[in-house]
């Protein structure tokens, strides 16, 4: 993953994201619409399609509710950077030789846990999380299924701009609607796979075994939805 931080906005996406939306736009520029060769795609194909956008006040988040609908819609919701609330303590780590001190918030769900940098004055970190006056270089739930760490930083002197792999975001309320999308895309896979047609199902009883067994499997996302 990769976090990119401005003079007042930062992008928070997979770096294979990054590339290949990069790729795409440029086969565009030169009018191929097939996009880059096969063989780039498969070297720097990412499932994670996911984009924090964050400015001086606001998250936005980019996101389809689908991996297996094609062409995927791509979800665009509106968060207030100020919905963090951390308590600071006084506990210090070092970190790649920084120092660095505790911070804990609650989130989507979950405690989480936090490690920022005061001598790096910049209140920006990984996915959504922001306010600390210092850069966050450690951030993981206390049950540690989700866990980001800093592994490098570096200078990146030019403009970066996301063209959502030619997919024009479409806003939709909140995040409670889009985590509700995509729970219903989680948990019919096969009936919309048939509805959008272009699929044929050589055991159809055994594929939906196989993607109502996957539903189940897949419950732990970053942030818990418990809703309908």
């Amino acid at each position: 993953m990769t976090l990119l931080i401005g003079n007042a906005q930062s992008i928070f996406c997979a770096t294979q994201y990054l590339v290949m939306d990069s790729a795409i736009t440029a086969e565009l520029t030169k009018g191929n619409t097939f996009g880059p060769p096969m063989g780039f795609f498969l070297a720097n194909g990412t499932h994670n399609s996911l984009v924090v956008f964050k400015d001086t006040s606001t998250i936005f988040t980019f996101e389809p509710a689908s991996r297996f609908i094609s062409p995927a819609t791509v979800y665009k919701y509106e968060e207030p950077k100020s919905q963090f609330s951390w308590t600071i303590l006084e506990d210090t780590l070092s970190i790649g030789g920084i120092r660095c001190q505790k911070a804990t918030t609650e989130f989507g769900g979950r405690k989480w846990v936090a490690w920022f940098a005061p001598s790096i004055p910049i209140n920006e970190g990984p996915y959504k999380f922001n306010g600390l006056p210092g850069l966050i270089f450690r951030v993981n739930d206390t049950q540690q299924y989700w866990n980001f760490d800093l592994a490098s930083a570096t200078t990146v002197n030019k403009s970066v701009e996301i063209h959502f792999q030619n997919k024009t975001p479409q806003p939709i309320k909140d995040k409670e609607t889009f985590l509700s999308k995509k729970k219903y895309s989680r948990d019919n896979r096969f009936q919309l796979m048939k509805l959008q047609g272009g699929y044929r199902f050589k055991d159809p009883a055994y594929s939906m075994k196989k993607y109502e067994e996957d539903a189940k499997k897949d419950n732990n996302w970053i942030e818990l939805y418990n809703g309908k």
